[in-house]
């Protein structure tokens, strides 16, 4: 990974920020605890096997999160992290719970981001309370979409769930790669094609 600066890209976490009364000052200060950096095309950011210790916001490009299952000895992308939806990414389980993880995070394209090492986070937030109720804030929301995602994984068609991804997650059918919304669907690359003709 190459390190870089670019202060153009910092203005869209400023921007989002700013929407919870969040001022400019204190997000460049967090700004200058976070470590800016790009990613290849299908590099892995985090590997199963390893701690995550980051919260990333990403500024350009997406990735995936995904699962490996022994027992088939595949993977399976269970989320999707885009500059433009979800740009809050983490593996929770790891970063919350002081944990190896069990998931990989993999970038589909190329891709900018800051990571945030979790002790920055940590004196941030103690510091100042407006950043712990916008960093709970972002928590929460990124909980509840992923948990939204689980419900409809196990309860609709495959069909239906990929309407469902049309119509309520829209940045993910258009900038997704297809083969990874087949891999989080269940269903073959060949076989998403005939339900994308069949809708």
């Amino acid at each position: 990974m190459t390190r870089y600066h670019n202060n153009q890209l910092s203005k869209r976490l400023i921007q989002d920020a700013a929407k919870y009364g969040i001022s400019e000052d204190l997000i460049q200060k967090n700004l200058s605890k976070g470590k800016l950096i790009q990613v290849k095309r299908n590099e892995i950011l985090l590997n199963i096997g390893e701690q995550n210790n980051y919260i990333y916001f990403i500024l350009e490009g997406g990735f995936i999160s995904q699962y490996y299952n022994e027992e088939s000895s595949k993977y399976r992308t269970i989320a999707f992290y885009i500059d433009n939806y979800q740009p809050y990414m983490t593996e929770p389980e790891s970063f919350f719970t002081n944990s190896i993880s069990n998931c990989q995070l993999k970038a589909y394209k190329k891709s900018k981001l800051i990571a945030f090492h979790r002790e920055s986070i940590t004196s941030l937030n103690n510091e100042y309370k407006n950043f712990d109720k916008y960093y709970n804030a972002k928590i929460l929301q990124a909980l509840i979409i992923e948990g939204q995602m689980k419900t409809k994984l196990i309860s609709l068609s495959k069909k239906n769930l990929y309407s469902y991804l049309i119509t309520e997650h829209n940045a993910v059918t258009r900038n997704v790669p297809s083969k990874y919304i087949a891999e989080f669907i269940g269903v073959t690359p060949q076989w998403l094609s005939k339900i994308k003709k069949s809708i």
